[in-house]
């Protein structure tokens, strides 16, 4: 039986198929021990690296070793590409918002479809922090702008986007989050 803790917890993971493949081994799982986790109930699993053929195997394999259905994520704000090789990439949030809302829409919608076509459904996207510091390390253009209204706008276009695909989750991030930092915290935490 699933542990209920074990439920609470998203793990990450290489797209890659071989373990010896892995770009971060020292955060991401080698094979056994992923398995293990999986059969023992944990809720799910964000990728990064791969192919998008490599990752739609993966995502395939992850599931056949779980007892639920998983959570399959990735961190795509820029679209599929930005992690997965023959994926899409966009231009960042900020250049994609000073060309059109449009623009955004277009990149939610290509962004889900490519991510449920490799078994991903959860796009940890949008970026809904607010550029407002110019020493800011970590967000910058990744923003959709500079002003709660352009980030606001920018965000409800990308979602609209990706809620037009069925079966794919979104989550805003980073509120309060990184606007107003000097520091990345992807780094500064990790010393």
């Amino acid at each position: 039986m699933a542990s209920p803790f074990a439920q609470l917890l998203i793990l990450r993971a290489s797209g890659y198929p071989l373990d010896h493949q892995r770009q971060y081994p020292q955060w991401e799982l080698g094979t056994e021990a992923l398995r293990s986790h999986l059969q023992a109930g944990v809720s799910g699993v964000i990728l990064v690296g791969g192919s998008m053929t490599e990752v739609a195997a993966r995502t395939a394999e992850l599931q056949s070793w779980a007892p639920q259905p998983l959570f399959l994520a990735a961190d795509v704000e820029e679209g599929v590409g930005q992690w997965f090789y023959g994926g899409t990439r966009f231009p960042p949030p900020m250049a994609l918002m000073a060309a059109s809302a449009d623009q955004a829409v277009a990149m939610g919608h290509i962004t889900a479809i490519e991510a449920r076509s490799i078994g991903l459904n959860w796009l940890l996207a949008p970026v809904v922090d607010i550029n407002r510091n110019p020493q800011n390390p970590v967000i910058n253009v990744r923003a959709f702008g500079e002003t709660a209204g352009e980030v606001m706008a920018g965000s409800r276009a990308f979602l609209w986007g990706v809620q037009s695909v069925e079966g794919v989750l979104t989550a805003a991030k980073h509120f309060p989050g990184h606007g107003d930092t000097v520091v990345d915290s992807h780094w500064h935490c990790q010393r």
